[in-house]
């Protein structure tokens, strides 16, 4: 919820979340968003909606699903041993994966 335009009104959101028992805690380090808050943290999209929908039926009808880490898919394949040619041949394609040394992953 938010973002608010001054700490007073993030205080009274609080303070009416509170009074319709709606655990909320003040967001930080997200600028687009601050200050704000948020009312939990979901593993799916569905969830956060039925939690979207518990809240609004509770009274808290400005709360909004928003994507605050988007989701990060990433592959990992080891290809050993590769001839010089290989990897640079790999390491040549622009449009595919990135390749990189093992020992240099992060």
């Amino acid at each position: 919820m938010g973002p608010y335009k001054t700490p007073e009104l993030l205080q009274k959101k609080q303070q009416e979340l509170k009074g319709l028992k709606i655990a909320a805690d003040e967001l930080v380090n997200h600028p687009r968003l601050s200050p704000g808050l948020s009312l939990g943290q979901f593993g799916s999209p569905a969830e956060a909606q039925a939690r979207l929908a518990q809240v609004n039926r509770q009274g808290a009808h400005s709360a909004r699903v928003e994507v605050l880490v988007p989701a990060r898919v990433e592959h990992l394949l080891r290809a050993s041993p590769l001839s010089a040619e290989q990897l640079s041949r790999l390491s040549g394609a622009n449009d595919g994966p990135r390749w990189q040394a093992c020992d240099a992953a992060p």
